[in-house]
C-alpha cells in the first residue's frame, strides 16, 4: 500500500530537515539520488520538496521522458543489478536552477519489477554537473551507488529517518477526530502509535477500520499478507538480518541517522524497517507477528499501556493524597495506595468513601499489573480508564478538595485520553 503523508497544515520538523538536506545539495550544484523503500509516496514528496524549494531555487519537474534502464543478472540467490544511465543533455531546455524527474518517468520497467528480484540499482549521469544543471532523481531502490567511484558531485539520500513518535501521536489524533471513545482515544493515540512505529499507512488503518484492540494481532497478520511479507521464502531471505544489534540496542541505532546499516538496506528497502527519531530503528510489527517475535510485540503493547497510563495514575494517586490529606499540601510526596485505601476505609463519614475506595482499589490493581510487566487486556484498559473518569468526578464534588487543585488534574487528564500526555 502507499502510506498517507502525516495530516499537517505544515512540514513535521524531521521531514522538513530531510527535504532540506536534499535542497541544499542541490543549491550546492549536487546531483540527488533519492531513494525510497517501497510503499512510499513519491509524487506527494516530490511535491513537497519543490514547493518549499520554490523559497531558494527554480525546480522544473519533468514529466516526460524516457529514462535508459539496463540490467544484469548476478546469478544464484543475489538478484540483479540495474543501470539508470541518464544523459542530461538530453532532458527538455527550461529556466530552471535544476531538474527534477518524476517518479513515473522513473518507473522500473515492467518486465523487471515482475521477473527479477532487484539487489542493486547503479547511476550515471552525464555529462559532469559543472557543465549543466543538478538532477534530482527519487527513486525505489534497495541500494544505490554510482560507477563513478568518488565522485563529490553526487549525493545519495535513502528516506529515512523523518518520523517522531509525537508526530504519529498527533497524527493519529487528527484520524480520531471529534467525539471518539476516551478509552479507545487514548489507546489509538498510544498502544496504535507504538505498534505503528513509523508506518503511517498502519496507523491509518487502524484508526479508520476501527480495529478492536483484542484483534490487534489477527489484524497485523492480515497486514502482512497483504503486503507479502507472509511468504515462507521471504521470510527466510530476510531472517538474518533481525539479529542486527541496530535493531535492539538504542545505543548502537544513534549511529546510523542519515541511511540504514548496509545490512538492513534489504529490510528498510521493503518498507519493514525505518528509524523512529526519538526511539531508535524500529522493525515492522506485522514482521514481527509473521516471524514470531511475541516477546517484541507484548513489549510494545506494554510500553504503550504504560505511557497511556502511567502518568494519569501518578496524578490520581496525588489528587487522592490531598483529597485525605496524608501528605504535604506541596504535593511533592504521594502515598502509596494501599495506604490510600486504608484512608478511604477509614472515613466512614464521608459519603463519597466506599465509591473511593472500590475506584483506587481498580485502579491500584491495574498499576501493579503495568508495574510487573503484565499488558491489560483491553476489558481491563477500559475498566481503568471508566474508573480514572469517576474518580475525578468524585474528587471535583468532594468539599476536602481544592476545586483548582482537582480541576487541573482533571484538564490533565483530558488532554492526556485525547493524545497529549506526551512520552
Amino acid at each position: 500500500m502507499v502510506r498517507p503523508a502525516l495530516p499537517f497544515p505544515v512540514y513535521p520538523p524531521h521531514l522538513a530537515r530531510h527535504y532540506q538536506r536534499i535542497l541544499d545539495d542541490l543549491v550546492q550544484g549536487r546531483d540527488v539520488v533519492w531513494v525510497f523503500p517501497r510503499g512510499t509516496d513519491r509524487t506527494t514528496h516530490v511535491s513537497n520538496l519543490t514547493r518549499l524549494g520554490s523559497e531558494w531555487m527554480v525546480l522544473e519537474t519533468i514529466s516526460s521522458y524516457e529514462a535508459k534502464w539496463e540490467y544484469t543478472h548476478t546469478g544464484g540467490q543475489s538478484g540483479a543489478v540495474v543501470s539508470l544511465r541518464l544523459n542530461a543533455e538530453s532532458l527538455p531546455e527550461t529556466g530552471s536552477d535544476a531538474l527534477v524527474l518524476s517518479p513515473q518517468v522513473l518507473a522500473l520497467p515492467p518486465e523487471l519489477q515482475e521477473t527479477m528480484s532487484l539487489e542493486r540499482v547503479t547511476v550515471e549521469i552525464l555529462p559532469p554537473v559543472q557543465q549543466r544543471r543538478p538532477v534530482l532523481l527519487p527513486l525505489v531502490a534497495p541500494q544505490v551507488g554510482s560507477p563513478l567511484a568518488g565522485r563529490v558531485d553526487l549525493s545519495v539520500r535513502p528516506f529515512w529517518g523523518c518520523t517522531s513518535t509525537m508526530e504519529m501521536r498527533q497524527a493519529a489524533h487528527s484520524w480520531l477526530g471529534e467525539g471518539a471513545d476516551l478509552a479507545y482515544g487514548l489507546w489509538a493515540t498510544t498502544v496504535w502509535v507504538k505498534l505503528a512505529g513509523f508506518d503511517s499507512g498502519l496507523l491509518f488503518d487502524f484508526i479508520h477500520q476501527r480495529v478492536s484492540p483484542d484483534e490487534w494481532r489477527a489484524f497485523l497478520e492480515e497486514y502482512a499478507k497483504k503486503e507479502g511479507w507472509a511468504d515462507s521464502a521471504f521470510v527466510e531471505r530476510i531472517a538474518p538480518t533481525l539479529d542486527h544489534p541496530a535493531l535492539w540496542h538504542t545505543s548502537v541505532s544513534a549511529h546510523y541517522e542519515d541511511a540504514p546499516p548496509a545490512s538492513l538496506f534489504l529490510l528498510w528497502a521493503e518498507g519493514l524497517c525505518d528509524r523512529v527519531v526519538d526511539r531508535g530503528i524500529h522493525i515492522h510489527s506485522a514482521l514481527l507477528v509473521v516471524t514470531r517475535r511475541d516477546d517484541l510485540l507484548m513489549h510494545r503493547l506494554w510500553r504503550g499501556q504504560v505511557e497511556a497510563l502511567f502518568p494519569v495514575i501518578d496524578l490520581a494517586r496525588r489528587a487522592m493524597t490531598k483529597h485525605f490529606k496524608l501528605a504535604p499540601t506541596s504535593d511533592t510526596e504521594p502515598v502509596e495506595f494501599a495506604d490510600l485505601q486504608l484512608a478511604a476505609a477509614m472515613a466512614p463519614g464521608d459519603r463519597l468513601s466506599g465509591e473511593l475506595k472500590a475506584l483506587v482499589s481498580d485502579i491500584h490493581r491495574a498499576r501493579n499489573e503495568l508495574a510487573h510487566y503484565k499488558c491489560l487486556t483491553w476489558d481491563d484498559f477500559q475498566t481503568i480508564v471508566a474508573a480514572l473518569v469517576r474518580l475525578y468526578q468524585a474528587l471535583r464534588l468532594s468539599g476536602r478538595a481544592s476545586a483548582d487543585h482537582v480541576g487541573a488534574r482533571a484538564d490533565v487528564f483530558r488532554r492526556a485520553v485525547q493524545g497529549y500526555s506526551g512520552g
